[in-house]
């Protein structure tokens, strides 16, 4: 029976093949011998690509990274092919939700063949901020190591700082607004840092500014005013946020105290007052309004002045507070 398969021996430099040729004229290599001394030479082949894979990244404390993939087949082969992937990466056959990280995957060789087979890999979830530069391996007996080299981030939590830990409580007197600053900063951040107030009485309190911009992620150490504006006397709070898409928000309480307006803290023209057998002496104009305060801002007193040298009697004793119009003084009974 006449055979439609020719057998050749090609020479090439020190090196001898056996090459099986059909009539078609399509050619397979089958082996190679050292043309000097006729030992075989392995001549297993792996194909890898691509060789190299980026990109692998993700925010500390989530993961995994979002899935690359490569290739790899083989020929001539004596042994299955075997990858191996390194400490802070995962490889699958399956990607999506049929993602199964296996270490290692075996990829079995019928007739020294392993066709085109696509390999998934992603960086592992749970690693500390940093870079992950590592190579996943491909072998086989016969055939120099391949390698698929990786490399990844994993981004360090955005995060917002307020540098005063304490709420912030800020004083005043109805109508007198008061004011206390804050130190914000980020880091690592996708947007800009925002600020809110909220709450029944987020009207009372205003900042300086409600946005403040990041660049390249960072916003540096900068000083927000808020302003307390009461206009009754009384307790008001509301709620400061200040966050970032991605980073922790952080939230303090204001809180607010309003009392009674006596002017008794607002500064005035001095009046000039003496005492005499218990009772308050000044000089005034007819029509000013005389009003006289004890030290706890209650109100004592209140007339009508009349010109030149006006008496006041007062029963109670301690520390007085005289306002003549827009004059301020004080005595002691």
């Amino acid at each position: 029976m006449k055979s439609n398969t020719l057998f050749r021996i090609v020479f090439l430099g020190a090196m001898l093949f056996v090459v099986r040729v059909s009539v078609r004229g399509q050619a397979t290599f089958l082996s190679a011998y050292d043309a000097n001394s006729l030992s075989s030479v392995n001549t297993s082949l792996l194909t890898i690509s691509p060789t190299t894979l980026s990109g692998f990244s993700y925010v500390a404390t989530t993961g995994p990274s979002a899935e690359h993939s490569f290739t790899v087949s083989g020929s001539s082969l004596t042994d299955n092919v075997v990858l191996t992937p390194p400490a802070d990466y995962e490889i699958s056959k399956g990607t999506g939700a049929a993602f199964a990280d296996t270490n290692p995957i075996t990829l079995t060789q019928s007739g020294g063949i392993v066709p085109v087979t696509t390999i998934y890999s992603r960086l592992k979830q749970g690693l500390a901020a940093g870079n992950y530069n590592e190579n996943i391996t491909v072998s086989t007996v016969g055939a120099s190591t391949g390698i698929v080299a990786c490399s990844g981030t994993v981004i360090p939590n955005p995060a917002v700082t307020l540098t005063d830990i304490t709420n912030p409580s800020l004083i005043t007197v109805q109508g007198s607004p008061v004011s206390q600053t804050l130190n914000v900063s980020g880091v690592n951040l996708n947007v800009d840092l925002g600020l809110a107030i909220t709450g029944v009485d987020a009207s009372l309190f205003s900042l300086s500014q409600y946005v403040i911009a990041q660049t390249s992620g960072n916003v540096p150490n900068t000083i927000v005013t808020i302003t307390y504006s009461p206009t009754l006397p009384g307790t008001n709070t509301a709620i400061l946020t200040m966050s970032s898409t991605g980073a922790a928000a952080v939230i303090r309480t204001l809180n607010g105290v309003a009392s009674i307006a006596t002017d008794i803290n607002i500064p005035k023209t001095l009046l000039a007052l003496s005492v005499e057998n218990g009772n308050v002496l000044f000089n005034a104009i007819s029509g000013e309004t005389v009003e006289i305060f004890n030290s706890i801002g209650q109100k004592l007193f209140q007339k009508l002045a009349v010109d030149g040298i006006n008496t006041i009697s007062i029963t109670d004793h301690g520390v007085l507070l005289v306002k003549v119009g827009s004059r301020v003084g004080k005595v002691i009974l």
